[in-house]
């Protein structure tokens, strides 16, 4: 794990009106941050230039956040950076107080659901897949909102063949229905 203070120094070289709060969900490569003089919490997440890995899964995670748009359902991307100082990184929007559905505790109810299969759907629609539809990633917040959070899974518009596609929209669904239809 990172130190903090790297993190901290990253975020402040990527954008300096970004303000470091802590790591976002555990993670070395994220972290939550506000912007100076505004309300809202967002997630920096980035990768060192010269890593070629990190960097082509975050240029491949910009792409299927900027196809995806702003829809209901996900932490909408805010901003891209692009080899700023040595780094690419994405901002996006967090909803505060959300929790992992796989804390146990948590049951999705029918209107989450539905939220959650509108947005696989426009997802889809826009060629936009998620390898990571799992309990973990999908962060029911206390006023009822749900979103799915790990977009490091999404792949955009021609990353696949239109079979292999098609099969990653049935895997979609499949782990959506696995999620809360048959936990009441």
């Amino acid at each position: 794990m990172m130190p903090e203070y790297l993190v901290e120094d990253a975020v402040r070289k990527i954008d300096p009106s970004l303000e470091f709060v802590g790591p976002y969900m555990g993670s070395h490569r994220e972290a939550v941050v506000t912007r100076k003089g505004e309300s809202g919490l967002f997630a920096i997440k980035y990768a060192r230039s010269e890593n070629r890995v990190k960097r082509q899964a975050i240029l491949r995670e910009m792409r299927a956040l900027e196809s995806a748009g702003k829809i209901e359902g996900i932490n909408p991307l805010e901003q891209s950076y692009q080899e700023i100082n040595g780094y690419h990184a994405i901002l996006r929007k967090i909803m505060p107080g959300a929790t992992t559905v796989e804390d146990g505790r948590t049951v999705l109810d029918q209107s989450q659901i539905r939220t959650l299969e509108r947005t696989i759907i426009e997802l889809h629609n826009r060629k936009v897949v998620n390898h990571g539809i799992v309990a973990g990633n999908v962060l029911p917040s206390p006023t009822g909102e749900v979103r799915i959070a790990n977009s490091s899974t999404w792949m955009g518009p021609g990353y696949y063949g239109k079979d292999t596609f098609e099969g990653k929209i049935r895997s979609d669904l499949r782990a959506l229905i696995g999620l809360g239809l048959g936990r009441r």
